[in-house]
């Protein structure tokens, strides 16, 4: 099941010492706090690689111009080369799109919760079950919608990462299509 911790020590210790209510409530903050934790660096690993992905593409796209530029100088930059280095430098580019939706501002939940609602529990009188259960609530949507994101990030990245590896088969698709068409 998503989002089942992995290690269920905690739990055992509590079911072994018979622990109150209170207890339990006190470690589902801290345990889904912790997860939340760890799904914002998962976010944040995301961000982080589209924006260095982004900048290896922009690069390769750069040294692609600048080799179509010294091949057209030299008189170099034939037909095949044309299509071969057009292909590489399409496929990149659409690589340098997916990795800056990666990495494109989206809102995000960060864990806990704001002085309002500790407010909130204290004003109302609420017991540390109750104000637990208030705060694992709120967190369902807070943890959903974080991880949909990284889903899309993690999504997004792939697909960069695939055009970076597409690249050369693309431009070579390209060559060997123009040659046997008789181009």
């Amino acid at each position: 099941m998503p989002g089942t911790p992995n290690d269920l020590r905690p739990l055992a210790d509590i079911a072994a010492n018979n622990a109150s209510s209170d207890e339990v409530a006190k470690i589902a903050i801290q345990d889904t706090a912790r997860y939340q934790e760890q799904l914002l660096k998962l976010i944040f690993f995301h961000d982080e690689k589209g924006h260095k992905v982004l900048s290896i593409y922009v690069t390769v796209i750069a040294a692609i111009v600048t080799g179509c530029f010294a091949l057209n100088q030299v008189g170099k930059f034939d037909l095949y080369a044309k299509l071969f280095l057009g292909g590489n430098a399409v496929t990149f580019l659409l690589g340098c799109v997916w990795a800056y939706i990666t990495a494109w501002k989206a809102p995000i939940y960060i864990p806990g919760r704001k002085p309002d609602f500790w407010i909130w529990a204290l004003e109302n009188e609420q017991t540390v079950r109750e104000s637990t259960l208030a705060y694992l609530n709120q967190s369902i949507d807070v943890v959903s919608f974080n991880e949909k994101l990284n889903d899309r990030s993690s999504s997004r990245l792939s697909k960069a990462y695939s055009c970076g590896l597409a690249a050369p088969l693309v431009g070579g698709a390209l060559v060997w299509l123009a040659y046997w068409g008789g181009l």
